[in-house]
């Protein structure tokens, strides 16, 4: 995640305004698109298409000729209860790059910032073309009524994971003795008449779909860049919320409480796993993904990203690779390995120990432990059974 957020905020994004766009979809539609990777691209698609549009549209009238703009998106499939929930987080330059000559560099113009209505007409023309697009493929009909469960998408997979992928979407149990508790509710894609809906400041939603775009990072926070980056980059579980009840039960805290009161979602142990397993992606499938001047074969590329900071010894660019552990923990962590934790001087690196012997004899002087801790066998989970 740490490692993410500084890639993306030193060596992709240029210096200048960034807005984040997320569009959450209807229930049926996040089943779909999980079984279904190729759909889920097409969505992804549309989505481009319009906000693109929408950024050159702005450049157009600001006298551009053939403005072009970049993203990054990070697909998400969890949500804060554990639960599968496939979502875009976007992350658009807030203006357009233009050249006056087929010679000159990239030039970046600022266009006027994004308004309420111009979300509002953009959610209207991602759900229209959405829609239109369930129902070449079958997924919806003519009324936009629902046509089937959306297990197209596992012929080639075993029927439990879809059954996983299924539960888990609509916060459902899928084995063990709590199974198909919860009551499916599918939410309706959006009549021909129903008119898209301000819930806050740049946030509109409309038949299940939602878009919200009031978050706005301005050129000169590069630190606000990088904090929103590794925010759209986190893990699915957060370890700090999760806790060990006292039946022994898991539990895990939710990021904000419910308005039915509820703070923390309870699951057994095969419960948990249940859980766990939905969110992991089918193989092959990319969840950071470029766009437009930020895409790797993009013309424009090179005179819009930043001069990599890294330089071989001959002089050279290097390609980002892993950081080093010394260098995240400096920026995550505050910690720097190369000063003295006591005097705050200079450490020196002396020499690597690799002999076991002389190891523990060091650590034994310093009355550290010296031994690995043992393992614990592996055994099955208790009161678990299967029927096939």
């Amino acid at each position: 995640m740490s490692e993410s957020g500084i890639f993306l905020s030193e060596e992709v994004f240029p210096r200048v305004p960034i807005r984040q766009w997320v569009l959450s979809v209807p229930i049926p539609l996040r089943y779909y698109m999980a079984g279904n990777p190729g759909l889920m691209s097409r969505v992804l698609s549309i989505t481009n298409r319009v906000v693109r549009r929408h950024y050159q549209t702005k450049g157009h009238r600001m006298g551009m000729d053939s403005p072009e703009t970049g993203a990054v998106t990070l697909i998400q499939r969890f949500g804060g209860s554990v639960n599968l929930n496939i979502h875009f987080h976007q992350l658009w330059m807030e203006g357009v790059f233009f050249k006056n000559s087929d010679a000159d560099p990239a030039k970046f113009g600022f266009v006027p910032k994004t308004t309420n209505d111009e979300v509002v007409d953009v959610l209207s023309t991602i759900r229209k073309r959405v829609v239109r697009l369930l129902i070449k493929r079958g997924y919806l009909e003519k009324d936009e009524s629902l046509t089937g469960t959306g297990a197209e998408g596992f012929e080639n997979s075993e029927a439990l994971l879809s059954g996983l992928l299924s539960a888990s979407t609509q916060n459902k149990i899928a084995l063990g003795e709590r199974q198909g508790q919860a009551v499916r509710k599918v939410g309706s894609f959006g009549g021909p008449n129903e008119k898209p809906r301000l819930t806050g400041p740049l946030c509109a939603t409309l038949g299940g779909f939602s878009l919200h775009a009031n978050v706005f990072i301005p050129e000169d926070k590069p630190e606000k860049l990088e904090k929103l980056c590794r925010y759209v980059s986190r893990p699915p579980v957060a370890e700090s919320r999760l806790f060990k009840q006292e039946n022994g039960e898991v539990g895990y805290f939710l990021k904000s409480q419910w308005s039915d009161g509820t703070f923390a979602v309870s699951f057994s142990a095969l419960e948990f796993i249940e859980k766990l397993v939905a969110l992991i992606p089918q193989p092959r499938i990319h969840l950071t993904r470029f766009h437009g001047v930020l895409a790797p074969n993009h013309a424009w590329r090179k005179s819009v990203v930043p001069e990599p900071k890294k330089k071989k010894e001959d002089g050279s660019k290097c390609h980002h690779g892993r950081m080093k552990w010394a260098e995240l923990l400096k920026r995550v962590f505050q910690i720097d390995l190369k000063k003295c934790p006591d005097c705050a001087g200079e450490v020196k690196f002396v020499s690597a120990i690799m002999k076991r012997d002389v190891v523990v004899k060091i650590l034994d002087h310093l009355k550290l432990p010296s031994e690995l801790p043992r393992w614990s066998p592996p055994r099955a989970p208790p009161n678990m059974s299967f029927e096939f």
